[in-house]
């Protein structure tokens, strides 16, 4: 059973490592149990949103990033192919006219291609098959819930 994909875990460890790493400041500044509370509660904050920016970057920026520098290149591609009497949209169809054709045609299939690849590219760091950025918010959410315990004792 495959429980994450790509960097999904990182959901799981942004979090976990600001809420140590502020729980340990916490504990070298007071020793009291209700100011550590804070401060995990606090920490629960920062790594939630710390962990769902990150997410956002890797599940929805880098692949857009990516699919807007393989549509450049795709069509370049295409276009050289139009140049050269060398373009067919499809198999079986006939060759464009014209070059504007072409060019039509090319950036439409460029336009068919690019809507498949972004909807495989986004999402694919997950955790439970959750998207890394929902899994960070869920960990924030719960240490922030369990801070209490601290702070009330």
């Amino acid at each position: 059973m495959i429980v994450f994909r790509g960097w999904g875990a990182l959901g799981l460890f942004i979090p976990l490592l600001v809420v140590g790493a502020v729980f340990g400041l916490m504990t070298v500044v007071t020793s009291s149990t209700q100011v550590q509370g804070i401060g995990v509660a606090v920490g629960s904050i920062l790594g939630g949103v710390a962990g769902y920016y990150a997410g956002i970057w890797f599940n929805k920026k880098r692949p857009q990033q990516k699919v807007e520098q393989w549509e450049k290149q795709r069509l370049a591609e295409l276009i050289a192919a139009v140049d050269a009497g060398k373009f067919q949209m499809r198999p079986g169809m006939p060759a464009p006219s014209s070059p504007a054709e072409g060019y039509a045609q090319a950036a439409e299939l460029v336009k068919e291609e690019r809507e498949g690849l972004l909807e495989r590219a986004q999402n694919i760091h997950s955790l439970f098959w959750i998207p890394m950025q929902w899994v960070a918010v869920v960990v924030g959410v719960a240490i922030f819930s369990g801070s209490f315990q601290m702070i009330l004792s």
